[in-house]
């Protein structure tokens, strides 16, 4: 591991540590038995990520299958009090209304904190996932799971979890007890959150270091803790739009983990400021989808989509918020990535964008009258079709011809043909969102609020585009106008969601003009540098390839055949005889290098062979004289063989059965030189 890394490893648990011993509650005893129903969600889990239904209906049906063991669940589990009504900070949420309005948007976990299960009085730090599949069968939430034949039962007849039926298996009773008896937690005073808000955060990320050891901190984690500091920043300054990219992330480095390192981080920031995080709602639109509907393990993105995203222009908020939308539904590799966003969505101009940026803001901003009578769990993945939807459309009709230009410096026809195209698209937006209009509901004239809603609709539709009518009827006007985008500056955009109107604009940073410089002639040493001492560059290189190509030549034009000796091989030695009688030192065997032609610089075998390669003069007319000192290099060939297979000499004649080939006689045998992949060295 890096040293930063380990760094910054030893710094989370060291912090998490001393908060958890500082805030303890007891003196001697501070681990407590809490009941289920009593436990809800810390706001601060995870970098502010709630847990997804999905993640927790497949943690239910794989700790079924594998069995669920009270140990694991009563290991390193930390609660934090709920704060007290009258010593709770102006403006913070309470733990209960907090767990309400979350599980309230996701249809799996809508019944987790219905009444009599909506009083929360702990704040779990870790197990939340597996705190909301205990509240979930506590409650008997409608998740339809089908039986694992022959180990457990997860529902009743109607598709309800059945706390009863989990209970019959082996594999599900200890979850069932836990549900009666409760966890075994450490129990942090309230006053923590009061006093350090980051402590809680850290806690939680120190805790779950054990899983992020193979589970990075996912994209999402690092957009909430960003978006967090982001506003806390803005609060601290006095409501200050600028803010800066390092001052963000060292605040909340230790529970980044690896994220913090990541180059394409910065992406991620310029896209929250880009979005107005903490005055505008795109951010909390995207993160209120993910949260419900895409599990962090098996969906993720890189951080690189926000380049992408970065790319489109500083106007299309719901359009880039759309775009990564797509992204997540788009099918994952086999590690859970999804594919970026289409450099594509870089390249379109405001003239091609606005038709979606119009459409998106309708359902959006104009709609939301009728939006506001739905639930949430209705409401998000209504609005998250719309997105994808019209995200496609316009993708799918792109016209390429048109490139980066703007619509005002086209060509006649060619922009006679953008306005064309223009209105194709937006009468296409029309029919494939039509169906997503009329699930809206529609207002009740006997409401207490039906008034207000009508004047509401009115003031909304009043800014509604002119080509967008319901039904299909009448002209497809051009979009509008185009508009410029500004440079990316570390100031928060902020935009009237109503209009789409941007209501500030980054800072300017004018670039300096480079100064020319008066042009000086320098010679270059090249003959010293020939010339000059230290070897030149490849001298090694080609002299090991001239080693090689000598050895190659000797050891393949060799004439092995008049070399009176033979080599025996038996089960346990080899054996090398001669022949004939022949004269000491008169014996040669041709040279040979490794398979991988390659020589050593250096070697300690005991029967390496020393190879030296000098170099002759080139210079016309020199003559060798014993004084001269020539260039030279030392390599080494260390010695292998690997024998190669044996086979019988006369294949129609092989054993019949592995008794008799154990007898073989040897003389039936040969060695196969023809495996050239198998053999690394001949003998030498």
């Amino acid at each position: 591991m890096a040293g930063s890394k380990l760094s910054k490893t030893f710094a989370l648990i060291t912090a998490a540590m001393a908060y958890r011993v500082k805030y303890r509650i007891g003196e001697k005893k501070y681990w407590f038995e809490l009941g289920i129903k009593r436990m809800g969600t810390h706001p601060n889990n995870r970098g502010t990520v709630y847990p997804s239904g999905l993640r927790c209906k497949t943690l239910l049906w794989t700790v079924g299958k594998s069995g669920f063991l009270k140990e694991e669940v009563n290991h390193a589990c930390v609660v934090v009090e709920e704060c007290p009504g009258t010593e709770r900070p102006k403006g913070i949420e309470s733990g209960s209304a907090y767990n309400r309005r979350k599980c309230s948007a996701d249809q799996l976990l809508a019944t987790c904190f219905k009444a009599p299960y909506d009083i929360v009085e702990y704040l779990m730090l870790s197990h939340n996932h597996m705190m909301m599949v205990l509240r979930a069968v506590l409650t008997q939430a409608k998740w339809d799971l089908e039986e694992i034949e022959d180990v457990i039962k997860f529902c009743d007849a109607e598709g309800l979890l059945s706390k009863a039926a989990v209970a019959e298996s082996a594999n599900g009773k200890e979850l069932a007890e836990v549900i009666d008896e409760g966890i075994l937690c450490e129990v942090l005073g309230y006053k923590m959150d009061i006093e350090e808000p980051t402590a809680a955060g850290i806690i939680s990320e120190a805790l779950n270091f054990p899983n992020s050891i193979h589970m990075r901190t996912s994209e999402l984690s690092a957009i909430s803790m960003l978006k967090g500091e982001i506003i806390a920043q803005q609060q601290a300054n006095g409501l200050s739009q600028q803010v800066a990219y390092a001052t963000v992330r060292r605040k909340v480095l230790i529970q980044l983990g690896h994220a913090a390192d990541d180059p394409d981080l910065p992406e991620v920031f310029d896209w929250l400021i880009s979005a107005g995080v903490g005055t505008n709602t795109f951010v909390d639109d995207l993160l209120s989808w993910t949260e419900v509907f895409v599990d962090s393990s098996k969906r993720r993105l890189r951080f690189t989509a926000w380049t992408v995203v970065n790319k489109m222009h500083v106007l299309g908020n719901w359009s880039r918020c759309a775009v990564l939308k797509r992204a997540y539904r788009k099918k994952p590799s086999a590690s859970g990535t999804c594919p970026n966003p289409e450099a594509l969505w870089g390249q379109f101009t405001w003239e091609v964008l606005q038709p979606m940026e119009d459409m998106l803001r309708y359902f959006h901003v104009g709609c939301r009258g009728y939006l506001d009578l739905m639930a949430p769990q209705s409401r998000i993945p209504l609005l998250a079709n719309v997105d994808i939807v019209v995200a496609e459309t316009l993708l799918a009709s792109k016209d390429a011809s048109f490139g980066k230009v703007s619509g005002d410096n086209l060509a006649p026809d060619t922009q006679k043909r953008m306005i064309t195209w223009l209105g194709k698209v937006q009468k296409t937006m029309i029919q494939n969102t039509h169906k997503y209009r009329k699930m809206l509901p529609l207002l009740d004239p006997n409401a207490d609020n039906y008034q207000a809603l009508t004047a509401r609709l009115a003031e909304t539709e009043a800014a509604r585009p002119l080509w967008i009518i319901w039904p299909l009827e009448g002209k497809f006007a051009p979009a509008g106008e185009t508009a410029v985008a500004e440079p990316v500056a570390p100031v928060i955009l902020t935009f009237d969601e109503k209009t789409g109107a941007r209501l500030n604009h980054q800072m300017e940073f004018p670039k300096e003009k480079p100064k020319k410089k008066k042009e000086v002639k320098h010679e270059l040493p090249w003959r010293e540098w020939l010339k000059g001492g230290g070897k030149p560059q490849g001298r090694v290189s080609a002299d090991q390839a001239t080693a090689v190509a000598v050895l190659h030549g000797l050891h393949e034009t060799y004439p092995v055949d008049e070399e009176p000796i033979d080599v025996w091989q038996t089960d346990t030695h080899k054996y090398v005889a001669v022949s004939r009688d022949i004269e000491k030192g008169t014996l040669l065997l041709p040279p040979c290098i490794p398979k991988h032609m390659k020589l050593a610089l250096m070697s300690v075998h005991h029967y390496a062979v020393k190879i030296v390669v000098n170099q002759l003069p080139v210079t016309e007319g020199a003559a060798l004289d014993g004084q001269q000192s020539l260039p030279s290099a030392t390599f080494f060939a260390n010695p292998e063989w690997t024998a190669p297979p044996t086979i019988p000499k006369n294949k129609q004649e092989t054993a019949a059965d592995e008794e008799d080939a154990a007898v073989a006689d040897e003389d039936d045998i040969e060695w196969d030189w023809s495996q050239h992949d198998q053999i690394t060295m001949h003998p030498y």
